[in-house]
């Protein structure tokens, strides 16, 4: 079975918690032939601290495997330095024994169980909010300053590359332009206003709206023929038509395909 799910964080929200057998007793269920995705922000291959390594050892623990595309915050150079392994006919990056990074313009065939095959389109990155509360030359701030830093490095590999986008105009091209289920972080420029909630001020409202990343998805999606879009970064559970965005609740595939977001169950035992 293939569940979704939204932003991690690494934790540093207490995002993991809907993770627990507690909130999702469902996952206790599930063996290594299951997979949850997360959204991006993923969050847990980052500083390598020591919080850092106990719920990444946590979350390789599950019985399940978890698969993530990569948000806006994240530490890109570590992505990027991961061992590459060939799965579900794309190539992904290894974490550990059970967790893998879902790279951009990737398209996966990853088996859903009684749902048989299922096609993946994967587009990670978002623009970053928040870069005036983080850092981008990490050595530089290091000279300055006595402490470590209390603060995350922002990484201009947050934005899509041209070569990624050339990857997935060609993966998909091989798959006529046709898949079941799009993953991506933040959502394509023309839904995104729907999806914003009303507690952000609108600065922050501009600038997810005008997120050079969802003008990337939005191409793809012009293009594109899909059954369901799922999304987090928007710190919400909310639903329109087939698009998803996904926040602090865990929601199997099979509901997804369904477009019954009525249903979804939250990891905190309400109705969504």
């Amino acid at each position: 079975m293939i569940f979704v799910t939204g932003d991690l964080h690494g934790n540093a929200d207490n995002d993991m918690k809907k993770l627990t057998s507690v909130k999702w007793a469902y996952g206790t269920t599930l063996t290594k032939q299951d997979y949850l995705i997360c959204c991006g922000d993923f969050g847990l291959a980052y500083w390598d601290d020591e919080e850092e390594i106990y719920w990444r050892q946590w979350l390789n623990n599950k019985p399940w495997t978890t698969l993530f595309c990569d948000g806006n915050h994240e530490n890109f150079d570590r992505l990027k330095s991961l061992p590459t392994r060939d799965m579900f006919g794309g190539y992904v990056g290894q974490v550990s024994d059970s967790i893998f990074h879902l790279r951009r313009g990737e398209v996966y065939t990853i088996d859903g169980g009684v749902h048989g095959l299922q096609k993946f389109f994967v587009f990670g990155g978002a623009s970053s909010y928040d870069k005036a509360w983080r850092v981008n030359d990490m050595a530089e701030y290091e000279r300055k300053h006595k402490h470590p830093p209390v603060i995350k490095k922002w990484y201009p590999q947050e934005i899509p590359s041209g070569e990624e986008i050339e990857n997935g105009y060609e993966n998909l091209s091989r798959h006529d332009w046709d898949v079941d289920v799009v993953i991506s972080h933040t959502g394509p420029h023309s839904d995104i206003p729907d999806f914003i909630p009303s507690f952000y001020d609108n600065e922050e409202r501009m600038s997810r709206i005008f997120d050079p990343v969802a003008f990337m998805l939005q191409d793809f999606k012009d293009k594109l023929t899909f059954r369901a879009w799922v999304f987090g970064h928007f710190h919400q559970t909310k639903s329109i038509g087939k698009l998803h965005c996904l926040y602090n609740n865990v929601v199997s595939l099979e509901d997804i395909l369904a477009a019954s977001p009525q249903q979804y169950q939250s990891a905190f035992g309400e109705i969504l």
